[in-house]
């Protein structure tokens, strides 16, 4: 299975939330960094769950994939 993510991507959960940095795999589950205030957090999550933050930005500007 391909990982849609690579080390160093900016995601965001589906639902919202705060902005995470792609760590590593784990068993197929995605494992990510952010801030909270001053301290740093991290969990992993099922890799559906996830937008790239790229994704998010083209679709709030209403830019395509072959624009880019």
């Amino acid at each position: 299975m391909a990982q849609t993510f690579k080390s160093g991507d900016l995601v965001q959960l589906k639902s919202g939330g705060p902005k995470m940095v792609v760590d590593r795999y784990v068993k197929r589950r995605v494992c990510c960094q952010w801030f909270s205030g001053e301290n740093l957090q991290s969990a992993s999550f099922s890799e559906v769950s996830l937008q790239s933050e790229l994704t998010v930005v083209k679709r709030v500007i209403g830019v395509s994939d072959d624009e880019i």
